[in-house]
């Protein structure tokens, strides 16, 4: 990565902007890396006015900078008509405050939440069709959703409605999961079995628990499928569905058959099917038929 680091920071000063790169040595420097919780390699942070915000966003050059760039400007920024209009049709979610946004209730957590996401875009503005203090969240995967007010739970609202009800395992779904911490209910679906995918899609279509919970398939075409089964210890094809807690390094199994319900009852009781991260899991062995001379 630090090819990477230093095309930034080159184009940063070619610019003339403020911001600078610096590098620590985590395995020099203890001290500092136990400070600020480091607990892999490369971990990055960023700094503003002395408040530390990870990093989970893009490794390359142009998406870094992009990054950088949204946390320099005004985090919730104004937005045309116009603009509003074709926020459908963009790939990335979009969260906009209806009405004016520098007398709103809730401001500063909408900022905060803004500042620390590496994906979404937030706007705010006037006469677009809404009531005064609507937040709306618009995504080209489903129709938008609206919640009447900037609340405590509109982190976790953000969190159950900017992507699809089932993700892909890909870098995002990664950093989510083993990154920012989030709870992850994994589908090895190496068979790209659509009757287990439909189960699993209307499982979370459902979910309504209190927790936020990634819900992600590894499919046959992706590249972690077998190497993120192995390091779990799961067999996946006998095992496919497993609820992943890193920070905890604890997995939870479902070992009945992966129905819908079965999915939901599961995400209900899970704590009773818990085990560590790496510890192996095999399927429980089913029960045979045997005639009365050998029992």
């Amino acid at each position: 990565m630090e090819p990477v680091y230093n095309e930034v920071a080159k184009e940063l000063h070619d610019s003339g902007s403020i911001l600078r790169v610096a590098k620590l040595d985590a395995t020099q420097h203890k001290e500092a890396a136990g400070k600020y919780e480091v607990r892999g390699y490369p971990t990055l942070f960023f700094f503003l006015n002395g408040e530390k915000l990870d990093y989970n966003g893009p490794r390359n050059k142009e998406g870094m900078l992009a990054w950088l760039l949204k946390r320099t400007r005004d985090p919730v920024s104004e937005i045309t008509a116009e603009t509003y209009a074709g926020l459908a049709s963009q790939t990335t979610t979009s969260i906009v405050y209806h009405g004016d946004y520098s007398t709103a209730s809730g401001a500063e957590t909408l900022n905060k939440l803004a500042l620390a996401d590496d994906y979404n875009n937030y706007y705010w503005g006037k006469d677009l069709g809404k009531e005064e203090g609507t937040v709306e969240l618009i995504r080209s995967f489903d129709s938008p959703v609206t919640v009447s007010s900037i609340d405590s739970n509109i982190k976790s609202w953000i969190s159950k409605h900017e992507r699809p009800p089932v993700v892909p395992f890909d870098d995002r779904t990664i950093g989510d999961i083993f990154g920012s911490g989030k709870k992850g209910l994994v589908l090895f679906n190496g068979d790209s079995s659509a009757e287990l995918l439909e189960a699993f899609t209307a499982a979370a279509r459902e979910y309504d628990g209190e927790e936020a919970i990634v819900f992600t398939e590894v499919d046959a075409q992706n590249q972690h499928l077998d190497n993120f089964a192995g390091y779990i210890k799961l067999d996946r094809k006998a095992l496919p569905v497993v609820l992943v807690e890193s920070k905890a390094q604890t997995k939870y199994v479902l070992k009945s058959e992966p129905t819908k319900e079965n999915i939901l009852t599961f995400l209900g009781s899970y704590t009773d099917f818990k085990y560590g991260l790496t510890d192996e899991v095999k399927a429980d062995k089913p029960a045979e038929t045997v005639t009365e001379e050998e029992l």
